[in-house]
């Protein structure tokens, strides 16, 4: 009784969600579907579950679903009226989901266990592997993003390469907006192609720079993968994800994302190395500990949000692991030494720190949001205050629910000596003005970020196919190798989009929610102390969230380039007592 009515249940979520009524226009294939979702269900009644699991697990799927209904009627109006106007369908539809996405986890927690039991070796064939899993690895990976990079030659360019490169060349005004070392990088790559041919040779040149980081560090990673003894199709899989499906097509892009979730990536190697205990710790410290400190930095230093990823881990590496003496002095030294060089050196040679509005996009958001539903109910002291911070007059109309960008631009304190104190006053304001209208508030957040945690239906973002012009760069002068081109197009644009489970690779919910089931799967198996390689993702998926575009793949980047390293983890922690673990 509890699958079949979990099945109907299931049956009316599809409805709901797909606003299809398959009993009417189908009963067949209506009928069908609920004795699969029966079927379905009574299967994974096997999965035996502890009661903490089922704890964990049902609270995370209600909060999954409850997020979801609210951000899908947020699709079609700025409120909840889809909801209101369908209450028990909704309920029903709210059931349904908890149910088939507990179930989906149960099985999940099964395969995880599954994986975690011994499997035979890799296959003679396999020899060659086996013996250099790096070079092959990294030959490999290295062939494939060759391949694409010559296909799209020069490469995709995007906007924020193009601003950088503008700063490099003297076109624009110098800032550390972008972060100085990737400007520094592409425009050392871009001058030498001046210099050797024209500006094509130097996007291509910065676009094999990063193609090479990048299959050195996945290689790192495979080579660690391999020596957890993990079964061969997962060593398989994972080589296909770092290779092809779905990083390939993002390795031929010009963008600072790229080579900041290879250095993430590489940090996150390094952390499960220290963690999980692998090799002599007291060999070599001084070479390890230069080698964490320089991809810390690394972290930090390209992508300006960089540094609230490493030192809450280091912190918590200090904290709750026996590898303090590393985790102290990377900290100090990481800390220090970027603090240096972004307030200090970096305004000392012309480039000033970039504006503190980057951080703020949902604060302001909100705030838009709120002007555009209740203006007639701020007060002249709230109307006040917030004018000093953003053009009050522009907020209601410059409110886009899926991008605070806009926004952003009415911000009227770059450089103001009175900023901290002007934003301090906003933050005040804004606080008190949440405790008014709390809904206005979620709806304005849930808006904004819905897409990072939730399978609503999004627009593709994949690397933009914009061609672009300026007077020192052309890319519509060539457009590489044509008719594969167009074959790599339809392969990554559209063939792989419409495939089902395939195309959950390019969601950013799907690495959002299986990064945090990982993590609630070893918390269920009392390794809650293991969660240090899991601060990073988490902050990663937080710093997602708080980002000016919902649902935009690029943000989401390290995740994605940390997941097979973080899975691997997972099932080889799950079944070894890691050095973390003892007293």
């Amino acid at each position: 009784p509890r699958a079949a009515a979990a099945a109907i249940a299931g049956y009316f979520c599809f409805s709901f969600y797909f606003d299809v009524n398959l009993g009417k226009e189908n009963t067949f294939f209506a009928l069908l579907l609920i004795a699969a979702l029966y079927i379905f269900y009574r299967r994974a009644e096997k999965n035996r579950l502890s009661q903490k699991e089922k704890t964990f697990l049902f609270g995370f799927s209600l909060i999954f679903s409850l997020l979801s209904l609210f951000a899908y009627s947020l699709r079609f109006s700025l409120s909840f009226s889809v909801i209101r106007n369908n209450l028990p369908l909704s309920a029903v539809s709210v059931i349904g989901e908890t149910v088939l996405f507990y179930t989906l986890c149960a099985y999940l927690f099964r395969f995880l266990d599954c994986l975690g039991t011994p499997r035979e070796q890799i296959p003679d064939a396999g020899l060659i592997y086996q013996k250099h899993t790096f070079s092959v690895s990294f030959c490999l990976i290295l062939t494939v993003y060759l391949i694409l990079a010559l296909i799209y030659y020069p490469g995709r360019v995007s906007p924020d390469m193009i601003l950088q490169l503008a700063q490099t060349l003297g076109v624009s005004e110098q800032s550390q907006h972008h972060p100085l070392v990737s400007t520094f990088l592409m425009g050392i790559c871009f001058k030498t192609g001046l210099l050797l041919k024209d500006g094509h040779l130097g996007v291509f040149l910065y676009i094999l720079l990063q193609s090479a980081v990048c299959a050195a560090v996945f290689a790192a990673c495979q080579k660690q993968i391999k020596s957890w003894n993990l079964p061969v199709f997962f060593q398989a899989g994972s080589l296909i994800f770092f290779a092809a499906l779905p990083l390939g097509i993002f390795i031929i892009w010009g963008v600072k994302d790229v080579l900041y979730s290879a250095f993430f990536t590489l940090f996150l190697l390094q952390t499960t190395s220290f963690v999980a205990g692998t090799g002599n710790e007291k060999n070599h410290f001084s070479k390890k500990l230069f080698s964490y400190i320089f991809t810390g930095l690394m972290v930090c230093l390209l992508r300006n949000n960089g540094i609230y990823v490493i030192l809450p881990t280091l912190f918590f590496l200090f904290l709750r692991t026996q590898h303090k003496k590393t985790a102290g002095i990377t900290f100090l030294t990481v800390f220090t030494v970027y603090a240096a060089l972004t307030q200090y050196a970096f305004p000392a040679m012309g480039f000033p720190p970039g504006s503190k509005k980057e951080m703020f996009s949902i604060p302001f958001q909100q705030t838009a949001f709120y002007v555009k539903q209740h203006k007639k109910e701020i007060t002249a002291e709230e109307y006040l205050t917030i004018d000093r911070v953003l053009s009050f007059h522009e907020l209601g109309k410059s409110y886009f629910r899926y991008s605070s960008d806009a926004v952003k631009k009415t911000y009227k304190l770059n450089g103001s000596e009175k900023e901290n104190s002007f934003l301090a006053d906003y933050l005040l304001v804004w606080a008190k003005m949440f405790f008014k209208h709390p809904v206005t508030y979620f709806k304005a957040f849930l808006s904004q970020s819905s897409q990072y945690y939730t399978f609503i239906p999004t627009l593709l973002s994949l690397p933009s196919r914009v061609v672009v012009l300026t007077d020192w760069l052309n890319t519509s002068e060539t457009n590489g190798v044509l008719p594969l081109k167009d074959i790599s197009d339809w392969f990554y644009y559209s063939f792989l989009w419409f495939i089902p489970f395939l195309n959950l690779f390019y969601s950013c919910a799907f690495y959002t929610n299986f990064s945090i089931l990982l993590w609630i799967y070893l918390l269920c198996r009392k390794k809650d102390k293991s969660a240090a390689p899991f601060v990073p993702v988490l902050i990663s998926i937080l710093v997602c969230i708080a980002s000016p575009v919902n649902g935009l793949l690029r943000y989401a980047m390290p995740v994605i380039a940390a997941m097979p390293l973080l899975f691997a983890f997972t099932v080889f922690e799950k079944k070894n007592s890691f050095l973390l673990d003892k007293k």
